[in-house]
């Protein structure tokens, strides 16, 4: 992710509340220093932009939204559909302000649509110490089921206990043999390019589904296909593009809009 230098170009950031294009409190404006009250802007390439917004009205808070695109190059003139910006937790630094939108409607998509995580199903989380892990610990939560997490080192466990996880393991700890003797797992949520997919089989429960999130595909990817197959388990392809499926975003951010309401913020 870039920090997009655009010497010059601005352009009014506008919201659309019920009333056509009211103007809000900020300017696009990507051409650094940024003020305040400005709207940042990364380049998500190949699909959109990354923009956070200070919202309209008193509070002054910050909002992530993403502006698709099909052309290298910076909105001039942004329309804020109000149902796709996400409330940006106070605490969260630019970079993953920028990042929520993108981020969250990456995980929702692939746990809540294409994985249909249910209450009482276990899910593994594989690098949930990143936001999207822990995004995927709180969206499990909220839909009922239980996050185990893996972490890279043990000073991570306090934050992902915090944030809900029921187990949390390091990658130098047995983990496959640890799962499955608690039971396994009936997700698996796979971030990176799938390299942790076939260790994650041995304590994959009987039609677990293995989701995976990248884009991108490990060199020496190998699985083992007579296992999967007695197992019964499915392998998903999650990748989500803000180009083809803009619809999606009003859909996520409804989801994240109730998990906010209900407590729940990403650390």
């Amino acid at each position: 992710m870039h920090r997009t230098r655009l010497q010059g170009i601005t352009g009014q950031a506008q919201a659309d509340a019920g009333r056509p294009h009211e103007a809000a409190d900020a300017h696009v404006l990507a051409a650094l220093p940024v003020k305040a009250d400005t709207c940042r802007a990364w380049d998500m390439a190949p699909d959109a932009w990354a923009l956070t917004v200070r919202m309209p009205g008193d509070s002054g808070g910050r909002g992530s939204l993403l502006w698709p695109h099909a052309a290298r190059q910076a909105p001039r003139r942004i329309v804020l559909a109000p149902e796709t910006v996400l409330p940006v937790p106070a605490h969260l630094d630019d970079a993953s302000a920028a990042r929520l939108a993108l981020d969250w409607t990456r995980v929702w998509n692939a746990l809540a649509r294409r994985a249909a995580l249910r209450a009482d199903e276990a899910v593994l989380i594989h690098d949930a110490h990143t936001l999207p892990g822990r995004l995927a610990i709180h969206l499990a939560i909220q839909l009922g089921a239980s996050p185990m997490a893996m972490a890279r080192t043990a000073d991570d466990f306090p934050a992902l206990f915090a944030a809900g996880a029921v187990e949390v393991m390091r990658y130098t700890d047995p983990w496959p043999q640890l799962l499955r003797e608690h039971g396994g797992v009936d997700v698996v949520l796979d971030p990176g390019d799938g390299a942790r997919l076939d260790p994650s089989l041995t304590c994959a429960s009987a039609h677990a589904r293995l989701v995976l999130l990248g884009q991108t595909v490990a060199p020496d990817l190998h699985l083992d296909l007579p296992r999967l197959l007695a197992k019964g388990v499915s392998i998903i392809a999650a990748s989500w593009s803000p180009q083809r499926e803009a619809h999606l975003l009003a859909q996520a951010a409804v989801q994240f809009k109730t998990y906010l309401q209900a407590g729940r913020m990403p650390a």
